[in-house]
């Protein structure tokens, strides 16, 4: 399963869940009605790199989806990450 943290926003009780597939980013908005959804997701601040917005698109982020589940499909399981994103350079640390 790909990386996944939930970030706060600035709106009472709204969440960000950030998922990480493939090396890519996508984010989803999670109302305050559906973050139980994510109680077994980490939870980060709002400066955790993990949890700063990479100015992707919702087209960028279905694209990137599609990507990804064609190269498991593929490969017939996960596929070697990419490299470069901040958030896996600032896992990897030096």
């Amino acid at each position: 399963m790909a990386p996944a943290e939930v970030g706060f926003r600035d709106e009472p009780g709204w969440q960000i869940v950030y998922l990480t597939i493939g090396g890519w980013q996508c984010s989803w908005h999670i109302s305050p009605r559906g973050a139980d959804l994510f109680q077994h997701v980490e939870r980060v601040g709002a400066l955790d790199v993990r949890a700063v917005w990479d100015g992707h698109t919702t087209e960028k982020k279905y694209q990137h989806i599609a990507a990804w589940t064609a190269e498991l499909a593929q490969h017939g399981g996960p596929a070697p990450l990419r490299t470069g994103h901040p958030a896996y350079e600032a896992e990897a640390g030096p």
